[in-house]
């Protein structure tokens, strides 16, 4: 199912790629911003009752396979060939059972990098948010780092 995936991941990548759609991007503003987090939580609105922000629980949900979905992602051939790196920022909602329900995207560097993204996004795990000694659905914000290796270093 992973493989299938990617592998319409690189063929949407190419079909973007042969249709022009991007021009010359710049590289990535600030070093320090490359550098992955893991999650980074923000001040959201709650949306509707019982789905709580990061900010208003006692236990925010925690990543359980970060590294294991970020390293099966890769990074995108196409992106790499053309010098594209950058950061893509998705806003997760985890349901009270710590279970993947959907995302929005906070920040968009490139639409190869949010694509990318967004097609792992689901098969993130995480253990759930708690509040009152309950667990609780959250939104929390996942950073995905996309940075080339310096060249002559």
């Amino acid at each position: 199912m992973l493989s299938q995936i990617r592998l319409l991941v690189i063929v949407f990548f190419s079909l973007i790629l042969l249709s022009g759609a991007f021009g010359q991007f710049n590289s990535w503003q600030s070093e320090k911003n490359m550098l992955a987090s893991k999650a980074t939580f923000t001040s959201l609105v709650e949306e509707k009752p019982g789905v709580y922000s990061s900010y208003k629980v006692d236990v925010p949900p925690r990543i359980l396979n970060y590294d294991e979905v970020r390293n099966f992602m890769g990074y995108p051939e196409i992106a790499k060939n053309a010098g594209i790196q950058g950061r893509v920022v998705l806003k997760v909602l985890v349901n009270k059972n710590g279970q993947y329900v959907k995302h929005e995207v906070e920040e968009d560097f490139h639409p190869l990098l949010r694509i990318a993204a967004e097609s792992f996004a689901p098969y993130l795990k995480f253990e759930p948010a708690n509040h009152d000694q309950k667990n609780v659905a959250c939104w929390m914000s996942i950073p995905f780092d996309f940075k080339l290796p310096a060249y002559g270093k």
